[in-house]
């Protein structure tokens, strides 16, 4: 519930995983209390700031707003707990609302029954509302904006404040097969320490993500800045509130100092990457090129750099055999250019020794498509046996 008329108990989410880093963003924008837990950060603050953290957070995935929470044992506990939450603060009378129910380890077990009489009560308080079933929006009807989450038979009511997951920038209209989201690219970036202070390169840059994201990151500009809000439907949203935080951000952005590079072998990609470059803003702070990994003898990087790179796995690939140019090309690399810090996505160890070099396993994972993956730190050449061969 809410401390006062302007203070909201918050809880940022996040991939699992990346907890941690999303902890720094919020400490970098002035947040001192806040409580991590499993999959994001609960927090207070007041709607400035929440404005803030939508516009600014690289990490999360989006940010609710926890309304109450009670005990409920049958359907007939919902309705006076339900009746006292101040929806007219975040919905218009008679506005559609998506809402999403799930139920786990509760006598009301039932996700379906308790949604029709969660519907029926918003109906008498003058709401329509549909359901959404799937936790991924692109796979909803409609993105939820009000959830209802059962659990030991306590009812935790939240209202989301981003609509659209946040990773969604607005700028990756062509993507490839298996495309890494926005928020993990910039959340393995930050975990790294990067924040423009070296030259970058991605060798096998797909459609740009991981690329557009140092560049934003590099220019400092707001990942959010392009894109609306489901708070700016709040009868409680002040539009010149946030066009006050939009002014500051946009003053706040610089530009690149050290180069940021991207290639791909494929040109549908190159094309891509300078498509989304371009909607992202950062084209003219991406050096692009089409070329073949194993073909790259002159790298603008003599003086180092930070590398990161998601070579294909799980469904992208046919077997491992198919990689080991790909990945001994990168060993050379590495090889070749020791001042470079090389760091690879990948679900195992087994494929990163197909470099034929020394590496170290970091404790920087998430899920990606289904799959566990983690950073590992390609070093160089160290004659290991391909074990694969």
């Amino acid at each position: 519930m809410f401390k006062n008329n302007n203070i909201f108990s918050i809880f940022v989410v996040c991939p699992p995983g990346i907890e941690a880093v999303l902890e720094n963003e919020l400490k970098k924008q002035g947040i001192k209390k806040m409580r991590r837990e499993v999959g994001g950060i609960s927090l207070k603050c007041d709607f400035k700031m929440l404005m803030r953290l939508n516009l600014w957070l690289r990490s999360a995935s989006r940010i609710l707003i926890r309304l109450s929470s009670f005990m409920a044992l049958h359907l007939d506990q919902l309705e006076r707990p339900l009746l006292k939450v101040p929806f007219e603060l975040f919905f218009e009378k008679g506005s559609f609302i998506p809402i999403r129910v799930t139920c786990s380890h509760s006598r009301l077990y039932h996700s379906g029954a308790v949604s029709e009489r969660i519907s029926g009560i918003l109906s008498k308080l003058g709401y329509k509302t549909s359901f959404s079933y799937q936790d991924e929006d692109e796979k909803s009807p409609a993105t939820p904006l009000l959830y209802f989450r059962l659990s030991e038979n306590i009812v935790e009511i939240s209202v989301n404040s981003s609509g659209e997951h946040l990773y969604r920038r607005g700028y990756k209209k062509e993507i490839g097969p298996a495309p890494l989201r926005e928020n993990l690219a910039a959340a393995m970036l930050l975990h790294l320490g990067y924040h423009g202070q070296w030259a970058f390169w991605d060798p096998c840059a797909g459609s740009g993500t991981i690329p557009i994201e140092a560049a934003l990151i590099a220019a400092n500009i707001a990942p959010g800045i392009n894109r609306r809000f489901a708070f700016f439907a709040w009868p409680i949203f002040e539009k010149s509130l946030f066009e006050s935080e939009l002014k500051r951000a946009k003053e706040l952005i610089k530009k690149p100092v050290f180069p940021i590079l991207a290639s791909d072998i494929s040109p549908k990609s190159s094309a891509m990457i300078n498509n989304n470059a371009l909607r992202a803003g950062v084209n003219s702070a991406i050096s692009i090129s089409c070329v073949a990994l194993e073909d790259i003898d002159d790298l603008p990087l003599k003086h180092g750099g930070l590398v990161v790179v998601n070579p294909p796995y799980g469904e992208r690939i046919h077997g491992v055999k198919g990689l080991k140019s790909l990945y001994s090309s990168l060993g050379k690399i590495a090889d070749n250019y020791p001042k470079l810090s090389l760091y690879v996505l990948a679900p195992d160890a087994d494929l990163v020794r197909l470099t034929g070099c020394d590496f170290a396993e970091s404790d920087f994972s998430f899920r990606h498509g289904g799959i566990a993956v983690k950073l590992f730190h390609v070093k160089q050449e160290n004659n290991l046996t391909d074990a694969l061969a």
